[in-house]
């Protein structure tokens, strides 16, 4: 993932995050369309404590 290609909402929605999500979003193969779909994956990655 690059938080580059995001549209500014969604990035500026990612740089929010603590930069351990940051970090594991990123190492992920994942492509993300919307800012919803983001946050979804992002509350999973806190939900387990990261």
């Amino acid at each position: 993932m690059d938080p580059k290609q995001l549209d500014r909402e969604t990035r500026d929605y990612f740089y929010s995050l603590p930069p351990m999500v940051q970090e594991d979003l990123m190492q992920s193969s994942l492509q993300f369309s919307s800012k919803a779909e983001l946050q979804h994956f992002a509350e999973q990655l806190l939900k387990r404590g990261r």
